[in-house]
């Protein structure tokens, strides 16, 4: 039997974000506003500006708190109706 070697398969990512230039995009612009907050060209507070890093974490959160709460609540009390 001939050794096939790693024809036909794909390598592994070096980490998750390769595929995603998502993350890439977000903090580029975050850095960008960042310094143009301390150069003085935008006067906006630091919360603004330094929402591209927190925000997307604040969002994920919320997403699973809710679908936490979502799966939690029972279909027949939630909709009024009492065993």
């Amino acid at each position: 039997m001939r050794w096939q070697g790693d024809r036909g398969k794909r390598a592994a990512p070096a980490n998750r974000w390769d595929n995603d230039g998502t993350v890439i995009a977000v903090a580029i612009f975050g850095t960008v506003v960042v310094v143009m907050k301390l150069t003085g060209v935008i006067d906006w507070s630091w919360w603004l500006v330094t929402a591209p890093f927190w925000a997307f974490g604040c969002l994920v959160v919320g997403g699973v708190a809710f679908m936490f709460i979502a799966l939690s609540i029972d279909e027949k009390t939630f909709l009024g109706k009492k065993r």
